[in-house]
């Protein structure tokens, strides 16, 4: 990765992080939820001798999201769409979705939109 000091990688970059409207933004979330319950019983036969019983469960719900789809064959990783410090810049990405012209390789492009798609 290119960006870091003297030519080193910046190892905490998240190249999926970036901006949207001046807010923090990432197109990759992940949204888990797993409950865990276990019951546990002892019996205490005599002095010497013990019965130990366990039920557990566990159930879970969840998901995540990414990207998906280019802009011209590119990426949204591509440094077409990354600002200076190596964020992503998902407000050129929202305004190409939106059909507004942006800068690709230096040339000045537009998607065209078909029935409002």
């Amino acid at each position: 990765m290119k960006y870091g000091a003297s030519g080193e990688p910046n190892r905490k970059l998240n190249i999926d992080a970036g901006y949207l409207n001046g807010e923090a933004f990432n197109m990759r979330t992940n949204y888990y939820h797993k409950p865990v319950a276990s019951f546990n019983w002892d019996y205490e036969i005599s002095e010497e001798t013990k019965l130990s019983a366990v039920l557990y469960g566990s159930w879970a719900r969840g998901g995540g999201t990414s990207d998906s789809g280019g802009i011209r064959g590119l990426q949204d990783t591509d440094d077409n769409f990354a600002n200076s410090d190596g964020t992503r810049d998902y407000d050129k990405i929202y305004a190409w979705n939106s059909g507004n012209a942006i800068l690709i390789n230096g040339v000045r492009q537009t998607r065209v939109l078909t029935d409002g798609l």
